[in-house]
Protein backbone atom coordinates (compact mmCIF):
# COMPACT_ATOMS: atom_id res chain seq x y z
CA UNK A 1 0.00 0.00 0.00
CA UNK A 2 1.27 3.49 -0.85
CA UNK A 3 1.78 5.91 2.05
CA UNK A 4 1.84 9.70 1.53
CA UNK A 5 3.16 12.13 4.15
CA UNK A 6 3.17 15.93 3.84
CA UNK A 7 6.45 17.68 4.72
CA UNK A 8 6.92 21.37 5.49
CA UNK A 9 10.01 23.53 6.04
CA UNK A 10 9.44 23.06 9.80
CA UNK A 11 10.40 19.39 9.27
CA UNK A 12 13.66 20.15 7.46
CA UNK A 13 17.13 20.19 9.05
CA UNK A 14 20.13 22.33 8.10
CA UNK A 15 23.38 20.39 7.62
CA UNK A 16 26.87 21.77 6.95
CA UNK A 17 28.60 20.79 3.74
CA UNK A 18 31.30 18.19 4.13
CA UNK A 19 33.90 20.79 3.07
CA UNK A 20 32.52 23.35 5.55
CA UNK A 21 31.86 26.05 2.92
CA UNK A 22 28.06 26.14 3.08
CA UNK A 23 24.83 24.65 4.39
CA UNK A 24 22.21 22.37 2.85
CA UNK A 25 18.62 22.27 4.02
CA UNK A 26 17.80 18.57 4.22
CA UNK A 27 14.24 17.89 3.15
CA UNK A 28 14.79 14.24 4.07
CA UNK A 29 17.61 11.81 4.68
CA UNK A 30 18.42 8.30 5.79
CA UNK A 31 21.33 7.32 8.02
CA UNK A 32 22.69 3.94 9.11
CA UNK A 33 20.65 2.26 11.85
CA UNK A 34 21.96 3.23 15.26
CA UNK A 35 23.80 6.31 14.00
CA UNK A 36 24.15 8.84 16.82
CA UNK A 37 23.86 11.91 14.59
CA UNK A 38 24.00 13.06 11.01
CA UNK A 39 27.63 12.20 10.25
CA UNK A 40 28.67 11.90 6.61
CA UNK A 41 30.08 8.43 7.32
CA UNK A 42 26.60 7.25 8.40
CA UNK A 43 24.60 8.85 5.58
CA UNK A 44 22.84 6.51 3.14
CA UNK A 45 20.97 9.17 1.16
CA UNK A 46 19.95 12.81 1.40
CA UNK A 47 17.53 15.02 -0.52
CA UNK A 48 17.92 18.75 0.02
CA UNK A 49 18.08 22.32 -1.18
CA UNK A 50 21.43 24.07 -1.31
CA UNK A 51 22.29 27.71 -1.97
CA UNK A 52 25.62 28.22 -3.71
CA UNK A 53 26.80 31.72 -2.84
CA UNK A 54 30.32 31.74 -4.30
CA UNK A 55 32.70 29.83 -6.53
CA UNK A 56 34.39 26.93 -4.82
CA UNK A 57 35.25 23.24 -4.65
CA UNK A 58 32.76 20.43 -4.27
CA UNK A 59 33.07 18.04 -1.33
CA UNK A 60 34.67 14.65 -1.89
CA UNK A 61 31.72 12.24 -1.79
CA UNK A 62 33.43 9.04 -2.87
CA UNK A 63 30.92 6.21 -3.02
CA UNK A 64 27.96 8.52 -3.65
CA UNK A 65 26.00 9.28 -6.79
CA UNK A 66 25.09 12.98 -7.06
CA UNK A 67 22.11 14.45 -8.89
CA UNK A 68 21.56 18.19 -8.98
CA UNK A 69 19.52 20.88 -10.69
CA UNK A 70 19.18 24.66 -10.43
CA UNK A 71 15.86 26.05 -9.16
CA UNK A 72 16.74 29.76 -8.74
CA UNK A 73 19.42 32.11 -10.07
CA UNK A 74 21.35 32.33 -13.33
CA UNK A 75 23.10 29.01 -13.02
CA UNK A 76 26.71 27.90 -12.83
CA UNK A 77 29.17 25.52 -14.41
CA UNK A 78 30.75 22.53 -12.76
CA UNK A 79 34.39 22.37 -13.76
CA UNK A 80 37.36 20.04 -13.32
CA UNK A 81 40.55 21.17 -11.52
CA UNK A 82 42.07 21.79 -14.98
CA UNK A 83 39.23 24.23 -15.77
CA UNK A 84 37.27 22.10 -18.24
CA UNK A 85 33.48 22.28 -17.99
CA UNK A 86 32.23 18.97 -16.60
CA UNK A 87 28.53 19.90 -16.45
CA UNK A 88 26.69 23.04 -17.58
CA UNK A 89 24.12 24.09 -14.97
CA UNK A 90 22.94 27.23 -16.79
CA UNK A 91 19.42 25.88 -17.48
CA UNK A 92 17.01 25.75 -14.56
CA UNK A 93 15.25 22.46 -13.81
CA UNK A 94 17.62 20.40 -15.97
CA UNK A 95 19.00 17.56 -13.80
CA UNK A 96 22.60 16.40 -14.07
CA UNK A 97 24.21 13.27 -12.63
CA UNK A 98 27.84 12.73 -11.67
CA UNK A 99 30.12 10.65 -9.49
CA UNK A 100 30.69 12.09 -6.01
CA UNK A 101 34.36 11.04 -6.18
CA UNK A 102 35.14 13.28 -9.17
CA UNK A 103 37.14 16.35 -8.18
CA UNK A 104 34.97 19.28 -9.22
CA UNK A 105 34.22 22.91 -8.44
CA UNK A 106 31.44 25.41 -9.10
CA UNK A 107 31.76 28.68 -11.03
CA UNK A 108 28.71 30.91 -10.77
CA UNK A 109 27.53 32.59 -13.97
CA UNK A 110 25.97 35.75 -12.51
CA UNK A 111 25.34 35.66 -8.77
CA UNK A 112 24.16 33.05 -6.26
CA UNK A 113 21.95 30.10 -7.16
CA UNK A 114 19.71 27.65 -5.34
CA UNK A 115 20.00 23.98 -6.24
CA UNK A 116 18.13 20.83 -5.32
CA UNK A 117 20.31 17.78 -4.72
CA UNK A 118 19.90 14.04 -4.29
CA UNK A 119 22.88 12.09 -2.92
CA UNK A 120 22.89 8.34 -2.33
CA UNK A 121 25.33 5.52 -1.72
CA UNK A 122 25.54 3.85 -5.10
CA UNK A 123 26.24 0.38 -3.65
CA UNK A 124 22.94 0.45 -1.73
CA UNK A 125 20.56 2.60 -3.78
CA UNK A 126 19.57 3.69 -7.25
CA UNK A 127 17.91 7.05 -7.76
CA UNK A 128 16.57 9.67 -10.10
CA UNK A 129 15.85 13.41 -10.05
CA UNK A 130 13.22 14.86 -12.40
CA UNK A 131 11.45 18.22 -12.77
CA UNK A 132 8.06 17.86 -14.44
CA UNK A 133 6.16 21.05 -15.31
CA UNK A 134 2.41 21.65 -15.24
CA UNK A 135 0.64 19.26 -17.58
CA UNK A 136 3.25 16.52 -17.31
CA UNK A 137 2.79 13.09 -15.74
CA UNK A 138 5.16 10.49 -14.29
CA UNK A 139 4.69 6.89 -13.26
CA UNK A 140 6.36 6.48 -9.85
CA UNK A 141 7.47 2.87 -9.48
CA UNK A 142 7.53 1.28 -6.01
CA UNK A 143 10.18 3.10 -4.00
CA UNK A 144 10.61 6.23 -1.89
CA UNK A 145 9.75 9.48 -3.68
CA UNK A 146 9.64 13.16 -2.80
CA UNK A 147 7.56 15.72 -4.71
CA UNK A 148 8.93 19.16 -3.81
CA UNK A 149 7.49 22.59 -4.73
CA UNK A 150 10.84 24.21 -5.46
CA UNK A 151 9.78 27.47 -7.13
CA UNK A 152 6.43 28.60 -5.76
CA UNK A 153 3.22 26.75 -4.96
CA UNK A 154 2.17 23.71 -6.96
CA UNK A 155 -0.77 21.38 -7.32
CA UNK A 156 -0.34 17.69 -8.12
CA UNK A 157 -2.51 14.60 -8.31
CA UNK A 158 -1.38 11.22 -7.00
CA UNK A 159 -3.50 8.37 -8.32
CA UNK A 160 -6.13 11.03 -9.08
CA UNK A 161 -6.21 12.58 -5.58
CA UNK A 162 -5.35 16.30 -5.54
CA UNK A 163 -2.60 17.70 -3.29
CA UNK A 164 -1.79 21.39 -2.86
CA UNK A 165 1.83 22.25 -2.08
CA UNK A 166 2.88 25.62 -0.71
CA UNK A 167 6.28 26.94 -1.82
CA UNK A 168 9.08 24.67 -0.48
CA UNK A 169 6.66 22.09 0.87
CA UNK A 170 6.88 18.43 -0.17
CA UNK A 171 5.16 15.08 -0.19
CA UNK A 172 6.91 11.83 0.69
CA UNK A 173 5.49 8.83 -1.14
CA UNK A 174 6.47 5.34 -0.03
CA UNK A 175 5.28 2.92 -2.69
CA UNK A 176 4.18 3.62 -6.24
CA UNK A 177 1.74 6.12 -7.73
CA UNK A 178 0.69 7.90 -10.90
CA UNK A 179 1.78 11.54 -10.57
CA UNK A 180 0.29 14.40 -12.60
CA UNK A 181 1.43 18.02 -12.18
CA UNK A 182 -1.62 20.25 -12.49
CA UNK A 183 -0.02 23.62 -11.63
CA UNK A 184 3.42 24.97 -10.82
CA UNK A 185 6.78 23.26 -11.05
CA UNK A 186 7.96 20.41 -8.87
CA UNK A 187 11.13 18.42 -8.38
CA UNK A 188 10.69 14.68 -7.95
CA UNK A 189 13.43 12.70 -6.20
CA UNK A 190 13.17 8.91 -6.34
CA UNK A 191 15.14 6.28 -4.42
CA UNK A 192 15.18 2.51 -4.84
CA UNK A 193 16.89 -0.01 -2.60
CA UNK A 194 19.27 -2.30 -4.47
CA UNK A 195 18.69 -5.96 -3.69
Amino acid sequence: MTAIVALSPADYVDSPWKNGRGVTTDIAGLYRPGAAGRAWTDMLWRFGRTPILEDGPYSDLTGFERLQLVVAGNGFRIHTPAGAVHRDMSRAFLPVRYDGATRLGARLIDGPVDTVNLLFRRDDFAGDLRAPAAGESLALEAGTHFVYAAAGPARVALDGAAHELADRHALRIDGGAALRVDAGRVVVASLFVKR
